[in-house]
């Protein structure tokens, strides 16, 4: 799921169903892939050759080259000059 849209809740005296809406554009990366029921959270930046794993959930920056999951979603693995590290247990 991708969504660009989030509820409004600044003023805490208003139903948050009564507020407007707050819009924040997603981008991702050319050769990025996202697994099943994976959701990407208003305002994403996806850098290009990206996997993001099943049913994570995604905020914020993903850098270029790497594999995040979990919720929220963190680098797991990334590939440098090296090649790619070694398994990060989340």
């Amino acid at each position: 799921m991708l969504t660009d849209q989030n509820h409004g809740y600044t003023d805490p005296d208003t139903p948050i169903g009564r507020q407007l809406p707050v819009n924040r554009a997603v981008t991702i990366g050319a050769g990025s892939w996202l697994g099943a029921g994976a959701i990407v959270l208003p305002g994403s930046r996806i850098g290009r050759n990206v996997v993001i794993a099943a049913g994570s959930v995604v905020r914020g920056e993903v850098p270029d080259r790497c594999v995040v999951a979990g919720v929220p979603a963190k680098v797991v693995r990334e590939h440098t000059e090296a090649g790619w590290s070694r398994p990060v247990i989340v």
